[in-house]
């Protein structure tokens, strides 16, 4: 046998740990949880680092954030749903900032589920790592092992784990986790494989927590109104849709209000709200937008910032009337909820919401499209869509008709058409023969229409 240490010396011992590095390392999960609220801590703690802007999160950017984040540490309630416009900081408020105060000031397990599996990994590479990178208290957090920061999966001290996955039963099944976070609801299937509902079986992992486990979602609505007759039957019910204004109907259906600077009556800033001149452009219509408050007060754009940072959330009460978050008497149920629409947005001018929509009408009108318009209705307005065949309804009357009506010539195939058919019917004494071009979405015109009466 060959005698190593004749050769080599002696082996030396192996290292051992040090005590007081693993003293230190253990801290973070002895350390009991900072008693910040989400909005607090990113004031505090969060940093951006974009290429318009490198400084400290400020509250008072998007100051309409400031409770739905407060509420993601709430005892009360196992829920909270959002529902806003693009462009509204909905993600960075109710996700990256949830995620960082976490691993701050309350390391536990947490998972954030997007819509696909690409949606998943393209989240954590743009979104959470950049977050990471531009926050100090969160990045020397992260756990010193090998393989804690991979791209589906981070580790951090203290207990704290972090999976970004998608909506297959798989991930929303068997673990329990403290808290879950769904972002953009509305763009992921209303049944996950046959199970339920991902607002439910989401929530299902956080039962066993009690009252410590929250479940987060965010989305701008992207699913079609069903009932084109509904009404609402108090202030704020939204109308019926499934995804994330079902999960608004559930809860305390809170919106947010501006008070008048003239007047000083509050208000809803909805899109309906705001007033343009009819230009020969949509450009030029939407230079003139102003907003306009329910006793006729005409407000400019340049007041939007006073007002967000003024502004208030109203939520329903048990007996239909309207009270702030915090009043005994908010609606009694377990998901608190909240919906803005576009005006609000803090990254989005009054001016953009109308070019779009103006153009979006346009296209309509002229190539029957009216995609763009579902587009900017849910996207910029934060609005649910209503397709323009329900919205007409069945009461047309042969006014309205004509005047929607387009002249087309007979016996000439309009360019949109794809192809045609020739229908023949049976008469007691002719055969009425219709010709039809068709296009996209069924789109069908007349061609031709003769009766034959004699035999060929």
């Amino acid at each position: 046998m060959l005698d190593v240490a004749r050769y080599l010396g002696p082996l030396p011992l192996p290292s051992y740990p040090d005590p007081g590095r693993l003293l230190l390392d253990a801290l973070p999960a002895l350390r009991p949880p900072r008693r910040l609220t989400v909005a607090e801590w990113a004031e505090q703690d969060r940093r951006l680092r974009t290429p318009t802007y490198n400084g400290s999160w400020r509250n008072s950017f998007a100051p309409y954030m400031v409770e739905p984040m407060r509420m993601t540490t709430s005892r009360k309630y196992r829920a909270v749903g959002f529902c806003g416009p693009a462009r509204a900081v909905k993600s960075d408020a109710l996700v990256l900032n949830v995620i960082g105060h976490r691993v701050v000031c309350m390391p536990r397990a947490m998972k954030v589920i997007c819509p696909t599996q690409d949606a998943a990994r393209q989240f954590s590479r743009e979104k959470i790592a950049p977050m990471m990178r531009a926050t100090p208290a969160v990045q020397s957090r992260l756990a010193k092992t090998r393989n804690a920061d991979n791209l589906h999966d981070k580790l951090f001290e203290g207990g704290m784990s972090l999976r970004v996955a998608w909506p297959v039963i798989g991930e929303l099944s068997m673990l329990d986790i403290p808290d879950m976070i769904v972002t953009d609801y509305d763009r992921a299937p209303d049944n996950i494989d046959g199970e339920g509902s991902l607002f439910d079986l989401a929530l299902k992992r956080t039962q066993t927590f009690g009252s410590l486990g929250m479940g987060v979602f965010e989305s701008s609505p992207g699913r079609l109104v069903v009932d084109p007759e509904w009404k609402p039957a108090s202030p704020h019910e939204a109308p019926p849709c499934t995804g994330i204004l079902a999960i608004f109907n559930r809860g305390t259906r809170g919106k947010f209000y501006w008070q008048c600077p003239h007047c000083h009556e509050p208000f809803q800033p909805l899109f309906s709200a705001l007033r343009y001149e009819s230009k020969s452009t949509p450009g030029e219509s939407a230079k003139t937008v102003v907003m306009v408050c329910p006793t006729g007060c005409e407000i400019s754009h340049d007041r939007k910032r006073e007002l967000n940072a003024a502004g208030f959330w109203l939520h329903e009460t048990n007996d239909g009337e309207l009270a702030e978050i915090d009043d005994p008497s908010v609606r009694d149920t377990d998901t608190v909820s909240y919906w803005c629409e576009g005006p609000i947005a803090a990254m989005q001018s009054w001016e953009q919401l109308v070019l779009r929509y103006l153009q979006a009408r346009e296209e309509l009108e002229r190539t029957g499209n009216e995609e763009s318009l579902k587009g900017t209705v849910t996207l910029d307005q934060g609005r649910p869509y209503l397709p323009q065949s329900i919205s007409l309804g069945e009461g047309l009357d042969e006014a309205t008709l004509k005047a929607m009506a387009k002249a087309y010539p007979l016996e000439v195939v309009p360019a949109e058409a794809r192809f045609l058919t020739v229908a023949g019917d049976v008469q007691a004494h002719r055969f009425v023969v219709h010709v039809d071009a068709w296009g996209p979405g069924l789109e069908r015109w007349l061609i031709d229409r003769q009766e034959i009466v004699l035999p060929p």
